[in-house]
């Protein structure tokens, strides 16, 4: 079954019950089963631009049971999840050259000369990835899946200072790159909402919010741990919350910038740093227009299929079940 490069359906745990609910909701709205992301999505990266032996490594990936997929939108907090797990089960290791060393990148080990099943420090294991969950190998069952959304005009403004930064964006106004991108941008953004949300009360997923983490990152870090099955002593939650709070990340940013991953890919001049990230070279006051695109794009993706009307009510009906 493949994950990368094809609309074959993967058997995982989250699958089944995304493609249901999915036909459900489209045929509670009177669309019959034309459903956007009925199989589940691409999400991410795909198999764009990754060679065959890429591919191919991905999709025949077997998880160990316990393994964790941090399966994330860009923007909404990935590199914060990554050092999240690792602190849990390797509590004080700050060794690691940079973070995708430990907690590998998923589409991008096999290119890197990672071993896809080898061990990691600590345990469990756990892989980065953009790809939706109902996308990622599962054949067992076994697997977690940690998920994150974010007020999507927030992301929105992140996502593109960060592509500009990296010199992937032809204009310097996000109102503009937005109306030239919004199909895709926005899009898949909303469509990987849609999934979390569908998926959020499996045993295996845990749905947490950007602003969620920023606020209380104790209770995220404990939601995270009962994730990988880890009970943390005090004296670990500290460690963990301290060398996974902004200000420690952000002093020690050349550790969550892709560095080592670009270097052996030949992508220097694509290192960008990803915790805090200035950028005042570009204009990112969202528009009437832009926002008011955004609040469309949501009512016909994600509200058509969740009957949650905005991210402040799909915020707050997580938060009344957790």
């Amino acid at each position: 079954m493949s994950t990368m490069d094809t609309d074959t359906p993967v058997m995982s745990s989250v699958h089944a019950i995304v493609g249901r609910r999915l036909l459900e909701a489209s045929t509670s709205k009177g669309k019959g089963g034309d459903s956007k992301g009925g199989k589940g999505g691409k999400g991410g990266k795909g198999g764009k631009g990754k060679s065959p032996e890429t591919v191919a490594s991905v999709n025949s990936f077997v998880p160990r049971d316990g393994d964790v997929y941090i399966s994330t939108m860009a923007k909404t907090g990935t590199t914060w999840l990554q050092m999240i797990c690792h602190q849990l089960r390797s509590p004080g290791d700050t060794s690691f050259e940079e973070i995708c060393t430990v907690v590998p990148w998923l589409e991008c080990m096999h290119e890197c000369g990672q071993d896809l099943d080898g061990d990691q420090p600590g345990s469990p294991r756990a892989f980065k990835t953009h790809q939706l969950p109902s996308r990622l190998p599962d054949p067992r069952g076994t697997a977690k899946f940690l998920c994150t959304i974010r007020n999507p005009h927030k992301k929105i403004v992140s996502h593109f200072k960060f592509i500009h930064a990296k010199g992937k964006s032809d204009t310097d106004d996000i109102n503009e790159w937005l109306a030239n991108s919004a199909g895709h941008a926005l899009t898949s953004m909303f469509e990987g909402y849609v999934e979390y949300w569908l998926c959020r009360e499996l045993e295996s997923v845990l749905l947490l919010c950007f602003e969620d983490m920023q606020a209380d990152l104790r209770k995220a870090v404990l939601q995270v741990a009962a994730l990988m099955g880890m009970q943390p002593s005090d004296s670990v939650l500290d460690t963990v919350c301290d060398l996974s709070s902004f200000r420690w990340m952000s002093a020690h940013d050349t550790q969550f910038d892709d560095h080592w991953m670009y270097a052996l890919l030949g992508q220097s001049d694509h290192i960008v740093s990803k915790v805090g990230l200035k950028n005042d070279k570009v204009q990112c006051e969202l528009s009437e227009q832009s926002m008011a695109l955004i609040d469309q794009q949501w009512a016909e993706i994600v509200e058509s299929r969740t009957g949650l009307a905005n991210y402040a009510a799909m915020r707050a009906e997580l938060n009344r079940s957790t």
